[in-house]
């Protein structure tokens, strides 16, 4: 009963948040059925030990999307079968392992349309359907490691020794298949000693061995974990910054201010925005979990445009030579917005800055603002016009 208060005052919370995102092209609208998910992908985390978050595989695009999930399902199948030889039952394991099962035929082979939006699988990329698997892969092997220990007959001994050689020719196989999806991510002796490793791990569970299997799966997960997110203080990287503290500076100067970045196509330009708002500052652009409807009513009064912007995404200004503005889909959440550099636009906008990142001073003339300051790449326009104000020439008058 508590449960289900907590759950119900949750979702009062939540609820229009929740609908708001359903009606979005990106993540609401998402509908797959699965399929066509490498079976390398699932075993690709037993070769990523050494990813830090610079170095990871090339096929990835940070270290996050190349972090997974030790792929304990094989396992959990053998000891279910082991199980079901001595007419042994566990309801909690069986209902695991036939999720396992589901999730993994989804994500290699996919299901029906109808069987997709019957299991509600349909809601997801079978990549990420690798998440739900491994936690029901983890209660079912909880729930086999809390059984107690039973010493194997000396005849038993042998036949493990033949499964442990056995289990070292079949992971060394599977994982070098797996490191040539990896582009070669580890060397050949790292294949071999990996494949060695898992073996002794995947032994000491069968076994039941608790502390052993914890030290031999902990010890390497919590030392890539650790390259790849160092353990830090604060946020040098915003707080220390020049130019953060440059920015900090106008805005609250100025704290009803609105500011537009925009330059050519570049990282930089790509995250800038997100230390303006970090400033506090109200800035177009940057990472919108929903449309910036002062935006888009703006630039695009019509709608034409709504299937691109729709949407959760990473949004990025860039300078346009069109008559008008536009958008331009570049990944399922990531859009540009195509702006021309035209006082009107920026009027509808009620934009009092313009920080203009590494553009030329040609490109970067609006009618209207002014040079407030220059730094590092950066040239900061303000609404108004001063003492070094540069005159507007629009790019067609002046050809």
């Amino acid at each position: 009963m508590l449960i289900a208060l907590v759950g119900a005052a949750w979702y009062h919370d939540v609820a229009e948040a929740i609908h708001r995102v359903s009606i979005l092209a990106y993540p609401g609208k998402v509908f797959s059925s699965g399929g066509d998910l490498p079976w390398q992908r699932l075993f690709m985390p037993f070769l990523e030990f050494v990813m830090s978050d610079r170095r990871y595989p090339p096929s990835q695009m940070n270290v996050c999307e190349a972090a997974g999930f030790l792929f304990f399902a094989p396992l959990i199948a053998v000891m279910a079968a082991h199980d079901a030889l001595r007419r042994h039952f566990d309801p909690i394991m069986l209902a695991s392992l036939a999720f396992i099962a589901f999730g993994i035929w989804f994500m290699l082979f996919g299901f029906p349309v109808d069987v997709a939006k019957w299991t509600g699988f349909y809601m997801v990329y079978p990549g990420r359907v690798v998440l739900a698997v491994s936690i029901a892969s983890i209660i079912a092997l909880c729930r086999y490691l809390g059984r107690a220990n039973e010493e194997p007959q000396s005849l038993y001994r042998a036949i493990h020794l033949a499964a442990f050689t056995a289990l070292i020719l079949i992971l060394f196989a599977l994982l070098r298949t797996t490191n040539r999806q990896l582009a070669g991510f580890v060397d050949g002796p790292g294949v071999i000693a990996t494949s060695i490793y898992f073996a002794v791990v995947f032994a000491t569970l069968w076994r039941r061995r608790v502390i052993v299997a914890s030290i031999l799966i902990l010890v390497p997960a919590i030392y890539s974990t650790a390259l790849a997110n160092p353990i830090g203080h604060g946020l040098p990287g915003i707080t220390q910054s020049e130019t953060f503290r440059w920015l900090s500076k106008i805005a609250r100067e100025q704290p009803k201010a609105k500011w537009l970045v925009v330059g050519q196509p570049s990282l930089r330009t790509n995250f800038m925005p997100q230390l303006v708002k970090a400033t506090a500052a109200d800035t177009f652009g940057g990472f919108r979990c929903e449309p910036d409807q002062r935006m888009v009513r703006a630039l695009d009064p019509t709608g034409k445009y709504a299937v691109v912007y729709n949407r959760y995404a990473e949004t990025m200004v860039l300078p346009s030579m069109r008559a008008e503005p536009s958008f331009e889909l570049t990944f399922i959440n990531h859009y540009n917005i195509l702006l021309p550099l035209r006082p009107d636009f920026l009027r509808q906008l009620d934009v009092t800055f313009v920080l203009e990142i590494e553009m030329a001073e040609a490109d970067g003339v609006i009618a209207g603002y002014s040079i407030a300051d220059e730094r590092e790449g950066l040239r900061l326009l303000k609404k108004g016009l001063c003492n070094n104000a540069i005159p507007y020439s629009s790019p067609t008058s002046s050809k």
